[in-house]
């Protein structure tokens, strides 16, 4: 009997050669400090974090211009962000040393698995998903991160009456999450600005 494994399409893309080498030293140089590395176990927040906070999550934090103005602006917080571009995680890495930012962790690896493996269930005070990638045509859309499979994933990690704050710019990616966070009896969308 032949046995078939069926992979779910990841909703990256990694190419090849988009990384300054720059970005390159920062990572050789600074994840080691402001890192942490992907592994198949739960993370305990306290053996990274100087100080017990709140632990909000970020997934796909692009260049980190938002992530650590967030970060920065709230001391009193913890925040894990996770990007599997190697250019993103060089550029932020850049940014931390640079504000001397104690309460912000990079993860680089595949956010979903980041989820699955190391984030414990009812851990996080809040998740931040800012502009997924819309994977515009419609035969990608199977590549969209955000799915019910994956909202009842997050919905685990989250503690009691804590929040997932999600953006979108593509008014057909908006209609499919509204949709797919309807079906989550859990979920409640509090502001829906257009």
């Amino acid at each position: 009997m032949t046995e078939k494994f069926l992979r779910k399409p990841k909703s990256f893309v990694l190419r090849p050669g988009r990384i300054t080498q720059a970005q390159r030293n920062a990572i050789t140089k600074y994840l080691p400090i402001y890192g942490i590395n992907y592994k198949n176990d739960r993370l305990v927040y306290e053996d990274f974090f100087s100080k017990k906070a709140p632990v909000i999550l970020e997934i796909g934090f692009g260049s980190g211009e938002a992530t650590v103005i967030i970060a920065k602006n709230n001391p009193n917080i913890n925040y894990i962000a996770v990007e599997v571009y190697p250019s993103g995680v060089g550029i932020i890495l850049q940014k931390i040393r640079h504000h001397e930012i104690k309460n912000l962790k990079i993860i680089q690896h595949d956010a979903t698995e980041v989820i699955k493996k190391m984030i414990t269930n009812q851990s996080l005070s809040g998740i931040h998903i800012f502009f997924p990638d819309p994977w515009p045509k419609k035969k990608h859309h199977k590549r969209r991160l955000i799915s019910s499979s994956f909202l009842m994933e997050l919905e685990k990690k989250l503690l009691k009456d804590c929040y997932l704050h999600m953006v979108t710019d593509c008014q057909n990616y908006k209609e499919q999450i509204t949709e797919e966070i309807n079906k989550n009896k859990n979920l409640v969308i509090e502001n829906d600005s257009e």
